[in-house]
């Protein structure tokens, strides 16, 4: 229920009908798990919620009658909230800041949403406050880019990461940290002859197998980015020519060694590896994707299947 001026009757009726109200109220919030408190024209904690009793690392009546001068653990934290509230009270302004608790060394970072609250005749008679666990949503906001971020398919990364990341380092250019950078690119074979002869089923067992080995040879060197429907392209930073010929052998030679439901695989690879700062990244991938399409003939000629 939201509570109007004209609903004050019925919140006296409410107080006569049920004297420990406020006991009901923090009921309500506590299992509604509404991180709710509020204070007097004081500044001081006339009822709260066990939610943000847990963040100020509190709990319950401990709070009540004090300021946050009086009860945060952080005594600078403290006096800047209580000073705050005043300011609330005093010119009617409202408060949204994010605040850090430390506890036993443990940080927790938390948003506290700060409002006046108003009588009938327009006169502040308090502060009310709602918590919320930054963290929380930190979590729920990295989740949202990694999948945004994700092939789900492959459970490789997506276009849509390497147009970020190309924009990113168009912006800000190659550094040493990345240099020398090796891209390449693999093209997984037979992928459409395995989707016409046993069903796009197969094809995506083939697809997901093939991402799998090409991620776990470039672990800790790079990032594996589903590039287009069958060709995938691997960013290598610090990663040599010499290095990159190891990794290109190792992904065809482990690629060769993988067999489901009878299928076996087989990729063309194709490199590219840069050390000027200035070169385009975008001319790099252009120039691997090339040379694994020079692979793809090479095996064609020498008898190898493929699409």
């Amino acid at each position: 229920m939201n509570l109007k001026k004209d609903d004050v009757p019925y919140i006296k009726a409410f107080n006569k009908e049920y004297p420990f109200n406020m006991d009901i109220l923090v009921g309500l919030f506590n299992a509604l798990d509404v991180n709710f408190y509020f204070m007097d024209d004081q500044a001081r904690y006339q009822l709260i919620s066990q939610s943000p009793a847990k963040v100020l690392r509190i709990f319950g009546n401990d709070l009540i009658g004090k300021t946050n001068e009086d009860v945060q653990l952080n005594k600078e934290n403290g006096e800047k909230l209580y000073k705050e509230d005043l300011d609330i009270i005093k010119t009617g302004k409202s408060y949204k800041e994010e605040i850090k608790v430390d506890s036993e060394g443990r940080i927790t970072a938390f948003e506290m949403i700060r409002n006046p609250v108003f009588d009938n005749n327009g006169k502040i008679i308090g502060i009310c406050g709602l918590v919320k666990l930054a963290h929380k949503e930190d979590k729920k906001s990295k989740r949202l880019q990694m999948l945004s971020f994700t092939d789900l398919l492959t459970q490789t990364k997506n276009r849509n990461f390497l147009d970020v990341w190309l924009r990113k380092e168009a912006k800000h250019g190659a550094s040493s940290k990345t240099l020398p950078l090796t891209v390449i690119m693999c093209d997984v074979n037979n992928l459409k002859k395995t989707n016409d002869l046993r069903g796009h089923y197969y094809g995506d067992v083939l697809l997901k197998e093939v991402a799998k080995v090409i991620k776990k040879q470039v672990a800790g060197v790079g990032n594996v980015i589903r590039y287009g429907g069958d060709e995938f392209v691997a960013l290598c930073p610090r990663t040599d020519e010499e290095k990159a010929q190891v990794i290109k052998m190792k992904i065809q030679k482990a690629v060769s060694e993988v067999e489901t439901d009878g299928l076996r695989f087989s990729v063309a690879v194709g490199s590219k590896t840069i050390t000027d700062p200035d070169y385009s990244i975008s001319q790099a991938i252009d120039e691997a994707d090339k040379a694994m399409y020079e692979d793809k003939e090479i095996s064609k000629t020498q008898g190898f299947n493929c699409r």
